[in-house]
C-alpha cells in the first residue's frame, strides 16, 4: 500500500498542502464521487431507465458503452432525462452499429460539459432498435457528484 505525506492537512477548503506546496484533492464526506449505471437493450422499450440521480447531483460525465451493435437500419440511442431526451448524448454522436464507447464531454449536447440537477431525476435512454433490429445492448455509466444544497 502506498501512503502519501504531507506538511499540513487542512479539510476546511478540501485540499492538503503536500511538501512542496502544491494542493491536493482530498475527498471528505461532503466530497464523494458516484458512478450509477444502467443497461438498454434493442427490445427494452422506450424510454429505458437507467439511474435515479438524487437533488443536487452534479453529473459530470456520461459514458455509453455499445457491448453488442445494434443491427437495425436507423437504429438510434439517446441520454438523457424527461426535461431533455438527448441531454447528455444525442444519437447523431452515436455509432450504434459498432461496439465501442461514446463519452457526454465528447459531444455538443445540452449537458455534455456537466449538468446540476436540484431535484431527484431519472436519467434515461430513448432508444429505437431500427427497422429490422433484433440485438444490440449498452451500458451506461453516470458519474457525477452530490453538491450542498
Amino acid at each position: 500500500m502506498a501512503y502519501t505525506h504531507f506538511d499540513k492537512v487542512s479539510t476546511a477548503n478540501g485540499y492538503a498542502l503536500g511538501k512542496k506546496g502544491s494542493e491536493v484533492p482530498v475527498i471528505t464526506p461532503d466530497r464523494y464521487l458516484y458512478v450509477a449505471k444502467g443497461t438498454v437493450t434493442y427490445n427494452g422499450g422506450s424510454p429505458q431507465n437507467i439511474a435515479t440521480l438524487p437533488a443536487n447531483s452534479l453529473v459530470l460525465e456520461v459514458i455509453l458503452h455499445i457491448t453488442t451493435a445494434f443491427n437495425g437500419t436507423g437504429a438510434a440511442i439517446d441520454i438523457g432525462d424527461a426535461g431533455d431526451a438527448d441531454r447528455f448524448i444525442a444519437n447523431a454522436d452515436v455509432n450504434e452499429g459498432a461496439v465501442g464507447f461514446t463519452r457526454s464531454s465528447s459531444t455538443t449536447a445540452a449537458g455534455a460539459k456537466g449538468h446540476l440537477y436540484t431535484q431527484e431525476t431519472i436519467v434515461r435512454a430513448a432508444v429505437s432498435a431500427g427497422t429490422g433490429g433484433n440485438q444490440g445492448a449498452a451500458t451506461v455509466y453516470i458519474l457525477y457528484a452530490k453538491v450542498a444544497a
